[in-house]
């Protein structure tokens, strides 16, 4: 999966914070949907 638009914020440190947020999310789900997957929830 690729998101863009983060290159497109207009402060560095926005774009760093939302990259992580949003990647910190991602990773997230993505253990969610394994647990599911395994039977975990």
């Amino acid at each position: 999966m690729v998101e863009t638009g983060f290159g497109q914020l207009p402060d560095a440190g926005d774009h760093t914070q939302a990259y992580s947020a949003n990647t910190d999310g991602w990773t997230h789900e993505l253990g969610e949907l394994v647990a599911y997957l395994d039977g975990r929830l």
